[in-house]
């Protein structure tokens, strides 16, 4: 297998599996809208998320993407550590983010 092969590979499935996560990310953000009260379940989901979603864009050398969603990932640390409350304007930011992530992606396919 070539380099080039290799790396077509890597790309697929790096658009493939952040594809998969960012729409559990986005129907998470959903249902938190609607029922505000599962935070505790649904958060240890969404950083985990987050923390796959940077790494995988940190080993494709999307520096930007890594960069963003380490700071959600902080984000998220700090809810599981009700550091902060999740307010709507997060959550509104998160799913614009979503939507862009998802646009970027797509548009790599």
């Amino acid at each position: 297998m070539s380099t080039n092969e290799i790396d077509e590979t890597l790309g697929a499935l790096f658009i493939a599996e952040t594809r998969e996560q960012l729409e559990s990310f986005g129907r998470i953000l959903m249902k938190l809208e609607s029922d505000p009260g599962s935070i505790e379940t649904e958060v240890h989901e969404l950083f985990r998320i987050a923390h796959n979603i940077k790494g995988t864009a940190g080993m494709m050398g999307l520096d930007g993407i890594k960069e963003t969603m380490h700071t959600v990932e902080n984000l998220f640390d700090d809810l599981r550590k009700n550091v902060r409350p999740l307010k709507q304007e997060q959550i509104d930011a998160l799913l614009e983010l979503s939507d862009a992530l998802d646009s970027y992606v797509e548009a790599a396919n």
